[in-house]
């Protein structure tokens, strides 16, 4: 985070100076990401506001940190910039109950995903699509997919099969 005292359209700046020009190319060789959202950043004594104070992170985190502007100026000429750090973490349960993939019914599942009318709607909002996206598999998933319930026993190396265990029931 700084004061680049940088205006560039990629953080909301209506110009592009040559500083501005030099932090995206640095942003883009470095595979960083600018998380300002477009807001100005430091009230001009004439009123108005300027883009100059950035937030970067790498493009690993940029998907879990967000950036917003306080505004409240606390005496300076520069609002402040809070950074939160909200990464997704994904707990999978698998101890109880396993999905039988080798048992799904790909027909069913292709066609419930192609009838399914959430998406003939417009893309307004990434997120929420996204979240439609992945409601969208996980329903077809549930509706398709069997589920081993009880207690996971053993498991079976990827070779092994049902001609397998009649060789080994028949040999023992």
């Amino acid at each position: 985070m700084g004061d680049f005292n940088a205006k560039h359209q990629l953080w909301g700046s209506p110009i592009n100076d040559f500083r501005g020009k030099l932090i995206v190319k640095f942003l883009d060789d470095n595979n960083l990401v600018c998380l300002n959202k477009g807001e100005g950043t430091r009230l001009n004594y004439n009123g108005t506001l300027s883009h100059l104070d950035l937030a970067i992170c790498s493009h690993n985190l940029g998907f879990d940190i967000e950036c917003e502007k306080i505004n409240d100026l606390w005496g300076s000429d520069h609002y402040p910039l809070e950074v939160f750090y909200k990464p997704i973490i994904v707990r999978i349960d698998d101890t109880i109950n396993k999905y039988l993939y080798n048992k799904t019914d790909w027909k069913l599942f292709q066609t419930i995903l192609t009838e399914d009318n959430s998406f003939d709607i417009p893309v307004d909002d990434v997120e929420r699509a996204y979240h439609k996206l992945i409601s969208a598999y996980y329903k077809a998933r549930d509706m398709s997919v069997p589920i081993k319930k009880g207690e996971y026993r053993h498991k079976y190396s990827p070779y092994w099969n049902p001609e397998c265990s009649e060789a080994k029931r028949k040999k023992n």
